[in-house]
């Protein structure tokens, strides 16, 4: 019996582990929604940005002042659009460091439920046994019946 009691000790400790690698990676899963978020809101100024770049284009005759002002303001847009790829650089990484913590975390998932599918199948022929021996002992002691009351 006390096999069997360390088996489901065994197998309560795998479904522990198992519920903390769920737990993790849906932590991991959060993490990762928020930096898409952060890239979505990055993506939508730089398309932003882009169609202010189009539209500052200089059309028709202008002064050399004129000229000057809009050359500059294309060039605050293109600073501004070069900032905001150096700012998705350090998000993308995060996110695939994210990546690799969460593919770890599910192979981690992965052994803790082999294991504990190998103590299940072990908790099942452990029982079987056990079955198997109580009723070897009852056709034992039922011959003994029998032979004793021939007697």
């Amino acid at each position: 019996m006390s096999l069997l009691n360390n088996i489901v000790v065994l197998l309560n400790r795998c479904e522990m582990h198992q519920r903390r690698c769920d737990i993790a990676v849906f932590q991991i899963k959060q993490k990762e929604q928020k930096l898409d978020k952060k890239l979505e809101e990055i993506e939508l100024k730089r398309k932003h940005l882009k169609t202010l770049l189009y539209l500052q284009k200089p059309e028709g005759k202008m002064n050399k002042t004129g000229l000057y002002a809009i050359q500059r303001r294309l060039a605050i847009v293109r600073r501004q659009l070069t900032e905001l790829n150096l700012k998705e650089v350090p998000i993308q990484e995060k996110k695939m460091e994210y990546q690799k913590e969460k593919e770890k975390v599910m192979q981690e998932r992965q052994y803790w439920l082999r294991k504990s599918d190998k103590y299940h199948h072990w908790q099942k022929v452990q029982k079987k046994l056990r079955r198997m021996a109580q009723l070897k002992q009852e056709e034992t002691e039922m011959e003994e019946i029998i032979t004793c009351k021939k007697k």
